[in-house]
């Protein structure tokens, strides 16, 4: 009677290890479907808040607003300190912001060519500027008529500068005439080169990262009062090498392929302020593209290790030992090579993750194939022992397999 319980129990405890295999396999199944044809699931908006555009907005909109009081409060500063009579009375005259604008408008044409090693991308476009020869500029001095505000009332663009990552291939030169009615001037200039891409590889394979576009000009900030004009709606590539082009939430809270603002540098002192206007559009590395290239072998190396470990025939007991190591060996080759195709970076990323879960279900699932050789459990109170390691071992499994990869990402 006790010889038939016993054998009863082994024949429970044996159905019950057929179960992680049947449950990762649907799970990876479900993954795979999910990844595949339901890509608008992983859709996301950001926010302008997640970047620092917004308050970048903000504090030059405040520049602008209070620019009289803090120019004449500079202007009263530099009186005091001057040694001839006339340029001290010139100074203690009201200053007054530019009458007229100067109208800028960065209009982007292509984006391509995003390299991951360098974190940058090749963007192409044209750059429009309006102003006023007269209205739109206002020194901070005595004398308005300083070498860079003079050019900058002959061409505006002449000066100004892009922030291109490299040298290379990099293009910034006036397209066509200048136009000129009356006191009205409008420049052209066409670009084309590498820009930075910024990225937070925290959740990679499924990061997003943000291209900016930011024109620098050496004219104190308060001498002209730059004003954004409307962006064509030039088409761009939906798709950008691994890279899905997001639509951008500006900050006048219409979507857009990308947006622009304006940014004042140093705004707490006068005298260094400077003016910088920048176009930034999102990517998405896509979803779909991302988990079969990455997350799928490490998904089929899971399922191959749920698989052998129901082999249960001595005689295919070595199957059982050597899979593990391979496997093993297999997911650090991968984690090697898709690290030389990035960025070097100080924390690890969600795949990494993903690759330490793999690298702890082997080890898991090669404690179990020795434990389960079974010469050393002859004893029948052993073989239960057994049996109860085994269990709890694909319980761990199944747990680090399902629950924690959900789990880890969500806290990234």
């Amino acid at each position: 009677m006790p010889t038939l319980r016993f054998k009863r129990y082994l024949r429970q405890l044996t159905r019950i290890t057929y179960l992680p295999f049947f449950i990762i396999l649907f799970a990876s199944l479900c993954l795979i479907f999910l990844f595949t044809y339901q890509d608008q699931f992983f859709k996301q908006d950001f926010q302008t808040s997640e970047i620092s555009f917004k308050s970048d907005e903000a504090k030059s909109k405040l520049f602008y607003k209070n620019i009289n009081i803090k120019v004449n409060e500079f202007r009263d500063k530099k009186a005091n300190e001057a040694l001839y009579q006339d340029e001290k009375i010139e100074l203690e005259k009201k200053w007054f912001k530019p009458k007229k604008p100067v109208e800028i408008a960065i209009n982007v044409e292509n984006i391509s060519r995003i390299n991951d090693d360098l974190s940058h991308l090749r963007i192409k476009g044209t750059i429009d500027a309006v102003w006023d020869k007269q209205q739109s500029f206002n020194n901070l001095g005595i004398s308005n008529n300083t070498p860079l505000t003079d050019r900058a009332k002959d061409d505006f663009l002449k000066d100004a500068k892009l922030n291109f990552t490299s040298a290379e291939e990099q293009r910034y030169v006036k397209e066509g005439s200048i136009q000129e009615s009356n006191n009205s001037i409008k420049s052209t200039y066409r670009f084309e080169g590498n820009f930075p891409l910024i990225r937070d590889l925290r959740k990679f394979p499924f990061d997003k990262a943000i291209w900016e576009i930011k024109l620098s000009h050496p004219l104190n900030a308060a001498v002209f009062r730059p004003e954004l004009k409307n962006l064509k709606k030039n088409k761009i590539p939906t798709f950008i090498n691994a890279y899905k082009v997001q639509k951008t939430t500006c900050l006048d809270n219409k979507k857009n392929n990308y947006c622009s603002l304006i940014a004042i540098n140093n705004d707490s002192e006068i005298e260094s302020a400077r003016t910088s206007i920048s176009v930034y559009g999102n990517l998405v590395r896509s979803p779909t593209a991302s988990f079969h290239r990455f997350i799928l072998p490490i998904v089929f190396g899971i399922i191959v290790l749920a698989l052998v470990d129901q082999v249960i025939t001595k005689d295919k007991w070595d199957i059982k030992l050597t899979t593990p190591p391979t496997i093993l060996l297999t997911f650090i080759f991968l984690q090697t090579g898709y690290h030389s195709q990035l960025e070097q970076i100080s924390y690890l990323t969600y795949l990494d993750q993903i690759y330490l879960i793999g690298y702890l279900s082997c080890v898991l699932m090669l404690i179990n194939a020795i434990i389960s050789k079974g010469d050393w459990f002859k004893k029948r109170t052993n073989r239960i022992k057994r049996t109860k390691y085994t269990r709890n071992i694909r319980i761990c499994f199944l747990f680090i397999n399902i629950i924690l990869p959900f789990a880890l990402y969500l806290i990234f």
